[in-house]
């Protein structure tokens, strides 16, 4: 090419060589194995029904996903979820997980975003500490002024009722609660 008075010509510098010569090497030695896969015989019934077990295995999962506490933050008010007792998380049908640092917080995101949450489910971290969540609509509910939660919520989730139970007992004005009535729209 000419360029006022000069010619200008375009070769590749030594690392376009490279690269060049890199690319023959791999679509050389992909063609090699294409050419042994071809030989070899069909796969095996016992191989297919294998990786169909591999593949259904590790499918979406769809049920409670913990809470990573001091790392996640609230999906409602973005306050970072700190107490273990008091966390809460919602799976949507299609397994995308929401957490929240506490029940009053779920509760506000679902009036707020009704066709997200449609035909989720809700799962409450138990008021004991365990770290272990329960699904709210087979957790042994307590509702009560005695009780704080991080956003002014007054309702604790036990995995037992054994455990709600004495709670109770403890804690003056504080009584039983279950799912549907907290849970009205």
């Amino acid at each position: 090419k000419q360029l006022l008075n000069f010619g200008a010509y375009s070769m590749p510098d030594i690392g376009g060589w490279i690269f060049l010569i890199v690319a023959l090497v791999l679509i050389f030695c992909g063609w090699l194995e294409l050419r042994s896969l071809l030989k070899k015989p069909a796969l095996s019934p016992s191989l297919i029904v294998i990786l169909a077990f591999t593949v259904i295995g590790t499918g979406c999962n769809s049920g409670p996903a913990e809470i990573p506490y001091g790392q996640a933050a609230c999906a409602d008010c973005k306050m970072t979820i700190l107490d273990k007792k008091f966390g809460a998380e919602l799976v949507t049908k299609k397994g995308k997980v929401f957490y929240f640092d506490d029940l009053k917080c779920l509760l506000n995101y679902e009036k707020n975003n009704a066709a997200i949450t449609e035909k989720s489910t809700v799962y409450l971290s138990d008021f004991t500490g365990e770290s272990q969540l329960v699904m709210a609509s087979q957790a042994f509910l307590a509702k009560g002024e005695s009780i704080h939660g991080p956003m002014g919520g007054h309702i604790a989730a036990f995995l037992h009722a054994v455990d709600r139970d004495a709670f109770l007992q403890q804690e003056t004005g504080t009584v039983m609660a279950d799912w549907k009535t907290i849970h009205q729209p």
